[in-house]
């Protein structure tokens, strides 16, 4: 997980991990400009923090994992935050999303998928973000800790289809060279 600390740390909250990893979150959900009736896809669940973060601000939030433990820990986190009425965890591979959405943001997802995976990978959020252009002018896409060698790797195996996946895509977050 990567979290975003000021450059200058002044107070406690400053130097906190999870301050710092819902500062990333909400520059994540500004970025796709997630707000109240937004319909928002979420590739990678994790633990349930960004879908949260999402429904607090008043989104529809489809989070997908292909971990039943993550989507079990999710629910029972979004259930005790009363938020399960705007949140669906579905366990569900991403290659087989469908749906109609505003935004759609994929945290971390790079390493998860793995190197072999990222043309087809790539390949899908080519395909939402069409889709999003269609349904939505504004629908943006967030595809958060593409390192450089990952990066390079990746166009050096497809050049074509990274960029035209990431032409619409936010790199953001540390790099590690």
């Amino acid at each position: 997980s990567s979290a975003w600390f000021p450059d200058r740390l002044d107070g406690d909250d400053d130097r906190d991990l999870e301050a710092a990893q819902l500062r990333k979150i909400d520059g994540i959900l500004d970025y796709a400009r997630v707000g109240d009736g937004t319909r928002l896809l979420e590739i990678g669940t994790g633990w349930g923090a960004l879908a949260m973060r999402a429904a607090e601000r008043g989104a529809y939030v489809t989070t997908i994992t292909i971990s039943g433990q993550q989507r079990e820990l999710a629910r029972r986190r979004i259930a005790e935050a009363g938020l399960g009425d705007r949140i669906e965890v579905r366990l569900q591979d991403y290659r087989e999303v469908e749906g109609e959405y505003d935004a759609v943001v994929s945290v971390e997802m790079i390493e998860a998928v793995g190197e072999e995976f990222w043309p087809t990978y790539f390949a899908t959020l080519d395909r939402l973000r069409e889709r999003l252009d269609a349904i939505s002018p504004d629908g943006l896409a967030d595809s958060e800790r593409i390192t450089r060698s990952m990066l390079e790797r990746a166009l050096r195996d497809d050049r074509d289809q990274a960029t035209r996946a990431l032409g619409e895509f936010s790199v953001s977050g540390s790099t590690v060279g």
